[in-house]
């Protein structure tokens, strides 16, 4: 079983807005109280040193008040090189481009962190490879409306390359919030749903929803 660390601090949102202090006394608090560490950089060297290659999967698509957060991205990748990492050895990334740029998380990284997509944009087919791996993916017999059942492509949804070449550690980066088949989602669905093609026919409708 893994373990839940739950943090607060009253004046962590002030008018509305995210203050650095405050978040960063509580991602101390919490990331010392999960790894039992006596500091910040011990709860890093925790879980990762230098030669690793780390992935951090951001969530933009509620757009830019609905997304992973500046502070809390920029402190995780402050931790990770305190435990040794170079900066080309963090990649920040998501699945789409235009999503990302659009919430503004690519004025977030620093020079040197690196950013990689799975594709260009949203589309309804979802069935590009180029950022894809064609031996990693999920099967099952879910298609949409008018696609040919017998051909592999509509039944599988492929994970991408970033996760399954490019990293040998990744950070899950998601926001709460809500979708109208799956409910509320956090942390999962920004994997299932965040780093691999071909998902849109999981929930095509409110109705037509296999999400679980």
């Amino acid at each position: 079983p893994g373990r839940v660390i739950g943090v607060e601090h009253p004046a962590s949102i002030v008018g509305g807005a995210y203050q650095a202090e405050p978040v960063r006394k509580m991602m101390e608090k919490g990331m010392t109280a999960l790894t039992g560490a006596p500091n910040w950089t011990d709860a890093w060297r925790s879980f990762f040193e230098k030669g690793d290659v780390v992935g951090i999967k951001v969530c933009p698509v509620g757009g830019p008040k609905l997304s992973s957060d500046e502070i809390v991205l920029r402190n995780i990748i402050g931790g990770l090189k305190e435990a040794g990492l170079a900066d080309r050895d963090i990649i920040v990334f998501n699945r789409y481009r235009q999503e990302t740029y659009a919430a503004g998380i690519d004025k977030w990284v620093p020079p040197g962190v690196r950013m990689e997509f799975a594709s260009e944009a949203y589309n309804d087919v979802q069935l590009d490879m180029e950022g894809y791996d064609p031996e990693h993916f999920m099967e099952m017999a879910l298609i949409k409306p008018g696609e040919n059942i017998n051909d592999p492509r509509y039944r599988r949804s492929h994970v991408c390359k970033v996760v399954t070449r490019m990293v040998n550690k990744f950070i899950n980066l998601p926001v709460l919030k809500h979708h109208q088949s799956a409910g509320v989602t956090i942390a999962l669905k920004n994997m299932s749903h965040g780093m691999v093609n071909n998902v849109n026919r999981s929930h095509l409708t409110p109705t037509g929803n296999a999400c679980g």
